[in-house]
């Protein structure tokens, strides 16, 4: 029977109640109706702690696994007096392993989502263990680019962000503020100032080592320890020399992509007032249809603009993104985007979905020379037929 994981419920949790289901002299395992203990798994390690009856009946846990039908399993190596199934028990988790735990677990998903935003690199795998965390990105990184994520991290420390979790079906979401919202099965803060502070320690390659928290300073303090007598072995001026070449290619890099992103805003802005200027209006007048390019966005941004910023009421529209998606965005019950994206897109053999308010589907074939175009016309065409629900398209139109 699948074991109730309490910390889903509350990552802080360092002390609950369960009852003894089943003890296993030889394998030396315990298994609750309930636990707190997180066990192995999605690359963070388990938690250690206690399992006790009273002061003189417990079993000190090492290890914790957790089966294939969800049954979780303590393995304890210490057992004192007697414990039987039935007891009720107290657990208690070692807090200082389970909070630096949660702090790595945190700061990677902090820290890889300012790696894909930023430099479109990806994280392949990543650890958490009491000696610290490890990330295997796709790519080694520049020096400049560690820099920036080291500073980007320590930044959404200071600004205390909330880290919340939610459950999406059997999955469940961790979210960190608008930086990054993602599946995951390990225990995290509650707050981004609970990490305290983040500092890469080791970077070999594509593997990058790091630590958070008070060994995370240490390791700051000794690094700049090192660079102190390194300065003045190799002469203050070639150090200075260096550190002004790192600050230089830095500051170029972020001009760079200030440059990028104030030219994509603009751009954006002056698409978004032609497509308002030159809406097509629907059903006599009651659904107003937008069509806008944003090619010079990829998809999420792309989707993200339409869904919080251009849906009104009884409004359509239309969009394409780099990422070479269509986006359909509806404020109007005369029109599904989800609808849209099924009946239009399907003999297209595009893949996609989505719900009432926003669709997107991809990627467009080579066939389709103006998408947007002919998907508004086909919108007109079949609105014109069945206000309720689209129409298939055509054959024809293929």
């Amino acid at each position: 029977m699948p074991t109730t994981l309490l910390y889903h419920d509350d990552d802080h949790l360092m002390r609950f109640e369960a009852t003894i289901l089943a003890i296993d002299p030889a394998e030396q395992t315990i298994t609750l109706d309930a636990t707190a203990f997180f066990p192995m798994g999605g690359h963070q390690h388990p938690d250690h702690g206690r399992i006790a009856k009273d002061a003189a009946n417990y079993a000190l846990v090492t290890d914790v696994r957790k089966d294939e039908d969800g049954t979780v399993v303590h393995h304890y190596l210490v057992l004192r007096g007697e414990l039987s199934v039935g007891d009720r028990i107290v657990g208690t988790i070692e807090e200082a392993r389970r909070r630096h735990h949660m702090a790595l677990h945190s700061a990677q998903h902090i820290f890889s989502a300012f790696a894909k935003s930023r430099f479109d690199l990806g994280t392949g795998r990543a650890d958490f263990s009491p000696d610290g965390g490890l990330a295997v990105m796709e790519r080694a990184l520049e020096p400049y680019e560690v820099l920036l994520l080291e500073d980007d991290v320590n930044r959404i420390i200071r600004e205390a962000m909330p880290v919340e979790r939610r459950s999406d079906g059997d999955r469940q979401l961790i979210r960190i503020g608008d930086i990054d919202e993602s599946p995951c099965c390990g225990t995290h803060v509650k707050n981004t100032s609970e990490i305290d502070f983040f500092k890469l320690t080791s970077v070999d390659g594509k593997v990058l080592r790091y630590e958070t928290g008070i060994a995370a300073k240490r390791r700051a303090l000794r690094m700049a320890n090192h660079a102190l007598a390194a300065s003045s072995t190799l002469g203050l001026e070639a150090t200075r020399d260096l550190d002004l070449e790192v600050r230089r290619q830095v500051a170029l890099r972020e001009e760079a992509e200030k440059q990028l992103e104030d030219w994509k805003a603009a751009l954006t802005d002056k698409r978004i007032a032609a497509a308002r200027a030159n809406g097509r209006p629907l059903l006599d007048g009651t659904v107003t249809l937008y069509q806008v390019d944003l090619g010079h966005l990829s998809t999420k941004p792309a989707r993200d603009l339409l869904k919080k910023e251009l849906v009104g009421t009884d409004e359509l529209w239309l969009a394409q993104s780099d990422g070479g998606s269509l986006l359909v965005a509806s404020s109007t019950p005369a029109v599904s985007a989800r609808s849209v994206v099924e009946q239009f897109l399907e003999p297209w053999e595009m893949r996609g979905g989505g719900n009432l308010r926003f669709a997107q589907a991809g990627p467009i074939p080579p066939a389709i020379a103006d998408p947007l175009a002919l998907l508004a016309t086909w919108i007109d065409e079949s609105l014109r037929e069945s206000p309720s629900t689209p129409s298939e398209p055509e054959k024809a139109r293929r």
